[in-house]
């Protein structure tokens, strides 16, 4: 027998128990779900044991934050509609600030040059130079002079 599937909740029923209007090319909406709309961008949207999604909002806590960040649909990721949904309801939110992470630091971290000398010209006119940098632990006192070193003929 032929079957057609609610696109709200998924459910199957039997093509011949369903009004003929009610069936579109793509989307059936059984009786239980018809006038059923959920605004994912601003509700909770995790299906529930019914089968339907949830129209709680989207600070619900009936639902863990993990399933709704995987609600598909949304316009804009979980977190960032979240973030809007704080800023508007709660009047002592506090926007949160970034965490450093040891990548950020090490890309944020910068050396002192403290002394650039002009050693010699190479053959096609570039200036090499020999830089000191500071940096912590500072550099041990006594270290091995530099030598240029002439290429063998």
């Amino acid at each position: 027998m032929p079957t057609v599937q609610c696109s709200t909740c998924s459910e199957w029923h039997h093509r011949p128990c369903v009004e003929s209007s009610l069936i579109k090319q793509h989307k059936f909406v059984c009786g239980r779900c018809s006038g059923y709309h959920i605004d994912y961008n601003r509700q909770c949207g995790v299906i529930d044991f019914m089968g339907q999604p949830c129209s709680r909002s989207l600070v619900c806590d009936s639902h863990t934050t993990d399933n709704k960040r995987r609600v598909k649909g949304r316009s804009h990721s979980f977190d960032e509609l979240l973030l809007e949904w704080q800023r508007a309801h709660n009047p002592n939110f506090v926007e949160p600030v970034g965490r450093e992470t040891k990548a950020r630091k090490k890309r944020e971290f910068t050396y002192d040059v403290i002394y650039s000398e002009v050693q010699e010209v190479d053959s096609e006119g570039r200036l090499r130079e020999v830089i000191v940098i500071q940096d912590d632990p500072p550099p041990p006192l006594a270290s091995s002079p530099i030598h240029s070193q002439s290429p063998e003929v």
